[in-house]
């Protein structure tokens, strides 16, 4: 399993949902959704895909995770939007910036009980 460390308000059923998404299909990759978006970094590897996955930013000069999962078979899951405050929020919200970590504070003190 892969995913992002600047995103706080990821699923906590993620590995669970991504591992039954799979379930019968151990070669395919689970690939996390959110909102009509696919999250290539939050996803379900098969290991039989190590090596290719290790090799594939030298050998095709690509470094978008996205390409790599569309070369292969792949299922996604989809993940439920937050709700806060009457707003939508994406759960795979990643704080990239100041602004970004203001929001990600306003959402966690909206959800507290």
């Amino acid at each position: 399993v892969t995913t992002a460390g600047d995103t706080p308000f990821l699923p906590e059923n993620l590995v669970e949902r991504l591992a039954a998404a799979v379930d019968e299909r151990p070669s395919t990759i689970a690939v996390a959704c959110s909102g009509g978006k696919r999250h290539p970094t939050f996803a379900l590897w098969p290991l039989a895909l190590h090596d290719a996955l290790r090799r594939f930013p030298v050998d095709e000069d690509v470094r978008r995770v996205s390409a790599f999962i569309d070369r292969h078979d792949f299922v996604d899951v989809e993940f439920p939007m937050l709700t806060s405050g009457g707003h939508l929020h994406d759960p795979f919200f990643n704080i990239n910036t100041s602004d970004d970590l203001v929001r990600a504070e306003r959402l966690l003190q909206s959800m507290e009980p």
